[in-house]
C-alpha cells in the first residue's frame, strides 16, 4: 500500500450488509468525484511502478508473481470494470538491511500539490509569522508562505540526519520567542525525535508538516498524509535527473 493508502480507504464509502447480511460493499463513486483523491490514486499506481522499466512488464514468464487491479470506468447507462494485471517488481531494496523497508519518490509537482493542499487547510488562519525548520522545512514553508501571503519568515536550523540515519540532535539557531501566534513548519515528522526538540523551543507555535509518520504524529498539529513508519522519503532536493539509456540499447547488452 502507498502512503496514500489510508487516505484513499478513509474517502471509499461502506455500506453494511448489503448485498446480502455480513457483506461490506465499497463504494468507490466518491473516490472518483474527489479530484484529490483519485490524483492521490493515480500517483500512487505511478510511484509504485515507476522504476520499473515498461519491456519488462512484458518479458516476465506467466508465473511471474503479479497483482491484478480493477480499474472502474463510468459511462452514461452504467459502470464497468476491467482488471490490469500489472506483475510486482523485483528489485532489490538497499533499504532492506535497516529500518527502512519501502520507499516513495516525491516529485516537485506533487510537493507542491500537497503543500497547496495543506495551505487550503491553513487559510482561515491568521498567523504573525512562519519558522521553518531546517532543512526539509524551507521549501515548504516558503510555498505556505506564498499561498497565506505571509512575509516574516524565520528559521529554527536543527541538524538530526545524516543521510538517512538519525544521530544525536544539534541545534545549531533558534529564534527568541515561544511561537505564539506563529507556523511552525516541516517536510515530515519522523520518529518524534526533532519534533520534540522544537516543541520545546516554540511550545505555542502551530506545528505542521506535510507527511508525518505514527511516531511522529501526535506532536504536530496538523498534517496532510501519513506515512508508513518503514518508509524512506525521497524528497526532489535529494535527486537528480540523469541520462537514461534507449531500451534498444540496454537491449544490445
Amino acid at each position: 500500500m502507498s502512503i496514500y493508502g489510508d487516505y484513499i480507504k478513509s474517502v471509499i464509502r461502506t455500506v453494511p450488509d448489503w448485498p446480502q447480511p455480513g457483506v461490506n460493499f465499497r463504494d468507490i463513486t466518491p473516490l472518483l468525484q474527489n479530484s484529490a483523491a483519485f490524483r492521490k490514486l493515480i500517483d500512487s499506481f505511478v510511484h509504485r511502478y515507476q522504476e520499473m522499466a515498461a519491456d519488462r512488464w512484458w518479458r516476465l514468464p506467466p508465473s511471474s508473481i503479479c497483482r491484478t487491479w480493477a480499474v472502474p470506468g463510468v459511462s452514461k447507462r452504467r459502470a464497468t470494470t476491467s482488471s490490469l494485471s500489472v506483475p510486482l517488481p523485483r528489485t532489490s531494496d538497499p533499504m532492506s538491511n535497516n529500518r527502512y523497508h519501502k520507499h516513495f519518490t516525491v516529485s516537485w509537482d506533487q510537493l507542491h500539490r500537497d503543500v497547496r493542499e495543506l495551505s487550503h487547510r491553513l487559510v482561515e488562519r491568521d498567523f504573525k509569522g512562519i519558522v521553518a525548520i531546517t532543512r526539509g522545512g524551507l521549501i515548504p514553508a516558503a510555498l505556505i508562505a506564498r499561498e497565506l501571503n505571509v512575509r516574516l519568515i524565520d528559521t529554527v536550523c536543527i541538524k538530526s540526519y545524516d543521510h538517512m540515519d538519525q544521530g544525536g540532535l544539534d541545534v545549531l539557531k533558534g529564534v527568541e520567542h515561544d511561537g505564539e501566534g506563529w507556523l511552525l513548519v516541516d517536510d515530515l515528522v519522523d520518529t518524534g525525535k526533532t519534533a520534540r526538540k522544537v516543541r520545546e523551543l516554540l511550545p505555542n507555535a502551530h506545528f505542521v508538516t506535510v507527511y508525518a509518520k505514527p511516531e511522529g504524529k501526535p506532536l504536530v498539529d496538523q498534517y496532510l498524509t501519513e506515512v508508513a513508519q518503514d518508509c524512506w522519503i525521497q524528497f526532489p532536493w535529494d535527486m537528480g535527473v540523469a541520462y537514461v539509456e534507449p531500451l534498444v540499447d540496454q537491449a544490445k547488452r
